[in-house]
């Protein structure tokens, strides 16, 4: 099951990443309407998305399965008001220091 997660997430995360180029070319002015047609990234989208769609059977399979197995997702553990306060705290007196050093170091060149 990990290994079909892990196709999915590669194929969905390269569907969204054709997508985006797509839409670039698709708003650039300088483009055609039919260089666009014509562009290999259609024939890949067109390709990602049936093979997505192939896979829903199976997803819809292995959903009804985990349901039926009763897995739970373990709980976020959420930390206190206060610790993340000091974490924030401790985040900017890093930086400030930082900052300091920096300056310094400037100033002596």
């Amino acid at each position: 099951m990990a290994t079909f997660v892990e196709l999915k997430h590669n194929l969905l995360l390269n569907y969204c990443s054709f997508l985006s180029f797509y839409l670039l070319i698709k708003i650039d002015k300088t483009k055609s309407h039919d260089d666009i047609r014509e562009h290999p990234v259609l024939f890949k989208l067109t390709a990602l998305k049936q093979t997505l769609d192939g896979l829903a059977p199976l997803d819809a399979k292995l959903e009804k399965a985990i349901k039926s197995k009763n897995f739970k997702l373990p709980e976020v553990i959420q930390s206190d008001d206060e610790e993340f306060e000091e974490e924030e705290n401790d985040l900017e007196d890093d930086h400030e220091e930082g900052e300091e050093e920096l300056e310094e170091e400037q100033d002596s060149s």
